[in-house]
């Protein structure tokens, strides 16, 4: 109780806070939490950059949307968690991410050291972890 009376007395020293009661508790949840939404397959890539020899076409790609795609609600939290620092997208979703959700080829260390030795890639890519720039 003392800890939600703080905030609210914080939050009504930036804004009245008698005035959001034109809002919904939805709404309200909507403006300051972001938006919860549904990802389908065929909308994920209107809003994900791919780059450094990904296209919308490539194999790997159609497989992660189409996984992204199944993502339950929990998921997604953690999904966005990962590659943005929060668990929820900004109000307009992934369409108003800036900079664009980007996924780029990584080419895998091992497997250029492997064929520069001449031993040859095999399975050596899959050695890193996926990474992400938040």
């Amino acid at each position: 109780m003392r800890q939600t009376e703080a905030f609210r007395a914080g939050f009504n020293q930036v804004f009245d806070i008698s005035s959001l009661q034109i809002f919904t508790p939805h709404e309200l949840d909507y403006l300051l939490c972001g938006r919860r939404e549904l990802w389908e397959t065929e909308t994920l890539a209107d809003h994900i950059k791919f780059d450094h020899g990904y296209t919308a076409k490539s194999p790997a790609i159609l497989n992660l949307l189409e996984i992204m795609g199944e993502f339950t609600p929990e998921q997604q939290r953690a999904f966005c968690q990962f590659v943005t620092g929060a668990p929820r997208l900004p109000p307009g979703g992934l369409a108003v991410l800036n900079p664009k959700l980007t996924i780029v080829r990584k080419h895998s260390s091992t497997a250029n050291n492997a064929a520069a030795n001449g031993t040859g890639a095999s399975e050596l890519a899959d050695d890193d972890l996926p990474s992400v720039h938040v």
